[in-house]
């Protein structure tokens, strides 16, 4: 940035760095897990998943990049502060819809945690029901903040074995199956799942 820049914003000059530094770093890191997602990796911290750390992502650093924006336009226009104030408040109010709204749109997903016999493997159950289907998938984690997804299973009428302790895990050395029920009567399925580490 050159000297005039730095002259018309002055003393947001640091502020306006930070900002959106922050909100680069978010967006960035909101990238990579998108990335890993699409290989069949996620996130796994302190029980919440990538489906919903990404939107908070989204929202934080949409609205670092509104302030951004504002504090530029506040510096460096006299008049009408007001209305930059109140446009940033308005913006960052639709980058939190949009956040919202990403929340709403995936199926109410349950997290459920399994640990072998053995203590070796750590499965992470993922449940979610949407009307009359059901459906989800199984992931092994594979270090403190990631896991990776190694099978899927389905339900009829949007049924959660897993809410319902309706299902049960056999562990083999190789791989380990999960038998569940279907839809919540006396119909089971049985999903086979390859270990990933």
């Amino acid at each position: 940035m050159n000297n005039k820049a730095k002259d018309v914003l002055g003393k947001a000059f640091v502020p306006c760095i930070v900002l959106a530094g922050v909100a680069l770093v978010l967006y960035s890191v909101r990238l990579a897990i998108g990335i890993m997602s699409r290989n069949g990796i996620s996130l796994w911290v302190l029980g919440l998943s990538s489906e919903e750390i990404t939107p908070a992502l989204g929202m934080i650093s949409g609205i670092f990049v509104v302030f951004f924006f504002a504090v530029v336009m506040l510096k460096k226009y006299s008049k009408g502060k007001a209305f930059i104030v109140i446009a940033a408040v308005v913006l960052s109010m639709l980058v939190m819809g949009e956040a919202l709204a990403e929340y709403e749109t995936q199926h109410e997903y349950r997290y459920f945690e399994a640990v072998s016999d053995d203590g070796k493997h750590e499965i992470i159950i993922k449940e979610g029901s949407y009307l009359l289907s059901g459906e989800g998938a199984f992931y092994e984690r594979t270090s403190l903040i990631t896991m990776v997804k190694v099978g899927e299973y389905s339900t009829d009428d949007g049924y959660r074995p897993f809410t319902h302790n309706r299902y049960e895990i056999e562990w083999h050395e190789n791989c380990f199956e999960v038998i569940y029920s279907f839809n919540g009567s006396g119909i089971t399925k049985k999903e086979t799942a390859q270990y990933a580490k």
